[in-house]
């Protein structure tokens, strides 16, 4: 099977997946260091269309947005950031979908809420791969006119590259492998973590895949360094 950016449906959930983050997640985190000190902004721009695709299979339980973007904030010396993310052209099953929470404001658009990432290391006893894990998503949105709504909660894990080196743009590709997201511990030890969608508003959460590339681009005259 060719995983490179294979979009597939997920399995029904064999392990807990944790919605909350755990204490003990601080144990494979890594801080950055920003040029000069002080914070490093930065603006993120999707490479590829974001994805979404619950395990109820076929184009019904599929989200595809054809354009990101968003902005990330990096304290110096510090293991975690705050992202925002805006998808633009969401579309399901041919409909067009939008934000409902929080709000999205015109068709097809779908933001988060403002989530925290944490640099983290994805093998144990392992300097690299290295990753972002965004916690605490917590988003609705209706497609079809209002006729489907859905809410997707959880925590995902991006792989990232660039340690020990000073770069003004850093690359984050979030993807599935086999049947399940492709990385979901830190570590690779621990705590199972994942994304949840509810079939329909107040129905059965499942688990769901999310596929993506993100270029996150440095101010000018600013580098972030990860220190793995």
């Amino acid at each position: 099977m060719n995983d490179k950016w294979m979009v597939v449906a997920l399995a029904a959930v064999s392990a807990v997946v944790v919605l909350a983050l755990p204490s003990t997640v601080s144990a494979g985190e890594f801080v950055a260091t920003c040029s000069g000190g002080g914070t490093c902004a930065g603006t993120v721009q999707g490479t590829a269309n974001a994805v979404l695709e619950d395990d109820s299979g076929g184009a019904a339980g599929r989200v595809t947005c054809t354009t990101t973007t968003g902005t990330v904030s990096q304290p110096n010396n510090s293991s975690t950031n705050t992202v925002n993310l805006t998808f633009h052209g969401c579309t399901s099953n041919g409909f067009s979908c939008i934000g409902s929470s929080p709000a999205g404001g015109t068709s097809g658009t779908i933001k988060t809420n403002t989530l925290t990432g944490h640099n983290v290391r994805l093998v144990h006893g392992a300097k690299e791969p290295v990753g972002i894990l965004l916690t605490g998503i917590n988003v609705t949105y209706t497609c079809a006119g209002g006729l489907v709504k859905k809410t997707l909660t959880g925590n995902v894990i991006g792989q990232t590259e660039g340690c020990s080196s000073a770069k003004s743009q850093h690359s984050v590709i979030f993807q599935s492998f086999g049947e399940v997201q492709q990385w979901r511990q830190i570590t690779t030890t621990g705590t199972i973590f994942g994304l949840l969608v509810n079939n329909d508003a107040g129905g059965e959460y499942t688990e769901t895949a999310f596929i993506h590339a993100l270029d996150i681009t440095w101010d000018t005259g600013k580098t972030v360094t990860l220190d793995c």
